[in-house]
């Protein structure tokens, strides 16, 4: 048995936990009208919270029933707000230390759940963001230039689907959605680059698949690889089509 998965997985676990840990300092310092039995709940709470997202991506990795679906979900969630809480908490301790050395240094308990308050409801509104931007396909429509490229496929369509995450989020009725979206664009070829399904997600059996796939690993050997540093201005007949989705 391997002992770096571990090794890995413990690193991860103590770095939620003492983020965690800090979010917490800071609501209990920042907030210092917290009952005892309030305080507790709070540390109760994140306590649990800090477990959530492991516990959940090792439960992915050997079931993708609806229970866990719905576990892994709001774990993945719950870690997006945590980042943004975190930052939050760093700019209260930021916000802290600047008022420390200025004439308000006095009255500064009276100040800090106004500036928690503030930092905090920024990181909701940012999460909430976060989450309606991750379920928006965008559709960029660019064209590039590509040397020696055989007049045959001039004027033709490539789609670059990337970041689809398909997995305990992003399953089966996702994957039919961007399959008929890539169907209405009638590409002439498709590359799916990048990260095509999350580690944490068992294969699923063929029949939950959309029945019309096909994945080309390899552009034909008459078509040079299309990167980065191929795409230009708007000055090349060939189009490139490129839906994007983040989970």
């Amino acid at each position: 048995m391997k002992v770096w998965p571990i090794l890995g997985i413990g690193l991860m676990q103590t770095l939620l936990l003492l983020a965690h840990w800090f979010i917490f300092h800071t609501l209990v310092v920042f907030y210092g009208d917290l009952t005892l039995s309030q305080t507790l709940a709070l540390g109760a709470t994140l306590f649990l919270l800090a477990f959530s997202f492991i516990a959940a991506a090792l439960l992915g990795y050997s079931s993708s029933s609806l229970p866990v679906r719905l576990i892994y979900t709001f774990a993945a969630i719950w870690l997006g707000f945590l980042n943004y809480f975190f930052f939050a908490a760093c700019f209260c301790w930021l916000v802290d230390l600047a008022l420390l050395f200025s004439p308000l240094a006095p009255s500064l308990p009276q100040y800090r759940p106004l500036i928690a308050g503030i930092f905090f409801s920024l990181a909701i509104l940012t999460g909430i963001y976060g989450l309606l931007n991750a379920r928006w396909v965008r559709i960029r429509r660019v064209t590039v230039q590509l040397p020696n490229l055989p007049p045959s496929w001039c004027g033709r369509t490539a789609l670059l689907i990337s970041d689809l995450h398909l997995g305990n989020i992003n399953g089966p009725g996702f994957c039919r959605r961007i399959v008929a979206l890539a169907a209405r664009l009638q590409p002439d070829i498709v590359f799916l680059p990048a990260i095509f399904s999350t580690a944490s997600m068992p294969t699923p059996p063929a029949s939950s698949l959309p029945s019309k796939i096909s994945l080309l690993p390899t552009a034909p050997s008459s078509l040079p690889a299309i990167t980065r540093s191929t795409v230009v201005k708007r000055t090349s007949p060939m189009r490139s089509s490129k839906p994007v989705s983040a989970s």
